[in-house]
């Protein structure tokens, strides 16, 4: 892993409930600094889940995802704007030491009732953060191509995302 990502601590992690609701999660040992993961971690965190509010993609009330591209894309642009505009690069984001555009390719291929969590965590085969590298990666392209950013792209549809990456 690159000196500059950010491996979270596993007690650590955000989720946004609804369009209305993040809920940030902090658990481990008793004598756990506290403060320190919140100084280190809340912010870039609130980043990422507040791009899903505005988005939309959410637990309950938001929209649905249609495609597993629309899973990573709405996981792409929110993790870009936690690393743009929040400051932290976290390992789901990294894409540059995969095959990229091989994983894009099987996304894309997927049904649209394929069960998208082990695509977004630790896949079957052995391979973690698809998903979210795969629209991380989308994401960036979009981006430098088009001169926008991971924020004006927050509502934009995942057909749109991609046709601004040219792919």
């Amino acid at each position: 892993m690159r000196a500059d990502v950010v491996a979270l601590p596993s007690a650590e992690h955000g989720s946004a409930l609804s369009t209305s609701t993040i809920r940030w999660t902090v658990s481990g040992a008793a004598d756990m600094d506290l403060c320190g993961v919140a100084s280190k971690h809340l912010f870039p965190t609130l980043c990422h889940e507040c791009h899903h509010l505005v988005r939309g993609w959410v637990h309950q009330g938001g929209i649905r995802p249609q495609s597993l591209l629309d899973v990573a894309v709405a996981e792409g642009l929110a993790t870009v704007f936690e690393r743009d505009f929040g400051g932290r690069t976290s390992a789901w984001g990294v894409y540059q030491d995969v095959a990229i555009e091989n994983w894009f390719g099987e996304l894309a291929a997927q049904p649209a009732s394929t069960n998208y969590r082990p695509w977004l965590f630790h896949h079957p085969d052995g391979r973690r953060w698809v998903a979210y590298r795969v629209g991380t990666w989308l994401a960036d392209r979009a981006i430098s191509k088009s001169g926008a950013s991971a924020a004006s792209l927050a509502k934009t549809s995942t057909a749109e995302v991609i046709e601004l990456a040219e792919l």
